[in-house]
């Protein structure tokens, strides 16, 4: 019978983190930069990856980058055409588009209903 391992993303990370330890000392300011540049990349990919695959919303279409960050939301409203998007983002994902990290669009009557209909609370 073979025996399966699981390595998880957490585990790997531990073990990267303690080899550029161990081979930068931290008491230098290389060491320190590169503690703290390692430790920055791994907080941005854990977040990226929780938001884009065990986030509660994870399972509704929407571009990329919105499932990420807010600067999607951020760069359509400098440009002045975020209401277009949103029309744009419907007619390519369907009628609930994700448009940021924990941001919802629906676009349908019975979705308008039952969010802000009468007794919904």
């Amino acid at each position: 019978e073979g025996v399966m391992t699981t390595v998880s993303l957490t585990g790997v990370l531990l073990g990267l983190a303690a080899a550029i330890t161990t081979y930068v000392s931290p008491l230098t300011s290389e060491g320190r930069v590169a503690s703290f540049m390692f430790t920055l990349t791994r907080q941005v990919v854990s977040v990226v990856i929780y938001r884009l695959y065990f986030h509660p919303l994870a399972k509704h279409p929407g571009p990329f980058l919105a499932k990420i960050t807010d600067a999607h939301q951020l760069y359509h409203a400098w440009k002045g055409d975020r209401h277009l998007e949103f029309w744009r983002m419907h007619e390519t994902y369907g009628k609930v588009v994700r448009f940021g990290p924990n941001s919802l669009s629906f676009n349908s009557n019975t979705a308008l209903k039952e969010i802000y209909g009468f007794k919904t609370n």
